[in-house]
């Protein structure tokens, strides 16, 4: 597989930012399981600088723009009850440092997506805390993909745990209203 990779780069690179750029347009993907598995190739700076142009690019001229649609006849309170108290402070006091936080940690940076829409902030001036919150996280996922190919059954352990809530998300039952 490492030859394939060497031999071709270019598609990796290609496949990698058309995974970042529909993963954060439109469909939900597993992106840190192909950033961390891509981590085991010696090529850090490209995984990371195309991991990160997808995902920003993808964000901002697309997905903003869908949720904008999607979210545009929804009144804020109804958009903002399921969102912890916290989560919506921070982004009302501090909005460009909860953008960074949130893109650098793995968590769901849906949360701040939604809080960006509804409070009316330009997809645009997220993108200096977007870009750089990504290019930590990613280069955090593409150095533990180095390490761990080291120990080849850690590594596909460790890609099999992230991707079983993935999975378990397209099979949860949602409750049924009585409305």
């Amino acid at each position: 597989m490492g030859d394939a990779l060497a031999d071709y780069p270019a598609l990796w690179l290609l496949g990698l930012f058309l995974i970042n750029f529909m993963g954060n347009g439109t469909v939900p993907l597993p992106i840190s399981v192909y950033i961390l598995w891509l981590g085991q190739f010696n090529m850090p700076i490209p995984v990371v600088v195309v991991g990160t142009l997808g995902t920003v690019l993808g964000w901002v001229f697309v997905g903003s723009r869908i949720l904008q649609r999607v979210l545009k006849n929804r009144s804020k309170e109804s958009l903002t009850q399921k969102i912890p108290a916290l989560y919506q402070k921070l982004f009302l006091k501090w909005p460009m440092w909860a953008v960074f936080l949130f893109n650098a940690i793995p968590f769901p940076w849906d949360v701040m997506r939604i809080l960006a829409v509804v409070s009316g902030i330009r997809p645009l001036a997220l993108l200096l805390p977007l870009t750089l919150g990504r290019v930590i996280r990613y280069s955090i996922l593409v150095f533990l993909g180095g390490v761990m190919a080291q120990y080849k059954g850690f590594l596909w352990m460790i890609i099999g745990l992230m991707i079983v809530p993935v999975v378990l998300r397209f099979f949860k039952k949602e409750p049924k209203s009585e409305y």
